[in-house]
C-alpha cells in the first residue's frame, strides 16, 4: 500500500465482534467476616486454614487449578479474596462456603 493512502478502518460492528470473541472474564469474590471469639479460642489461623483446605480436599486438584486468591487473618476478622475464570465452579465454591 502506498504511504499516502490510508488503511481502511474497521467498522464498529467488527471491532465489537472481535472483542467478544477474544474476551476472558474473571469472577472475583471478596469475603469479609468477623469470627466468634468464643468459638475460636485463639486458634483463628488453624481453624480458617482447615476450613479452606477442607474445600480443597473435597475437590482434589480442581480447586488449586481453577481458583487463586489469598486469605488474610486479623483476629477476629478475616478477609478472603478468590478469583476464577469458571463461573459455574465459582458458584459451586460459594455454595460450599
Amino acid at each position: 500500500m502506498p504511504p499516502d493512502r490510508e488503511r481502511p478502518r474497521a467498522n464498529l460492528y467488527n471491532v465489537v465482534k472481535r472483542l467478544r470473541e477474544n474476551r476472558v472474564g474473571y469472577n472475583h469474590t471478596l469475603i469479609v467476616a468477623k469470627l466468634n471469639e468464643m468459638q475460636m479460642k485463639n486458634k483463628h489461623e488453624e481453624i480458617i486454614g482447615n476450613f479452606f483446605h477442607g474445600i480443597q480436599r473435597d475437590m482434589q486438584d480442581e480447586f488449586s487449578m481453577k481458583v487463586t486468591g489469598y486469605c488474610l487473618i486479623y483476629a477476629p476478622y478475616y478477609i478472603c479474596f478468590l478469583e476464577t475464570d469458571d463461573g459455574d465452579f465459582s458458584d459451586y465454591v460459594l455454595r460450599e462456603i
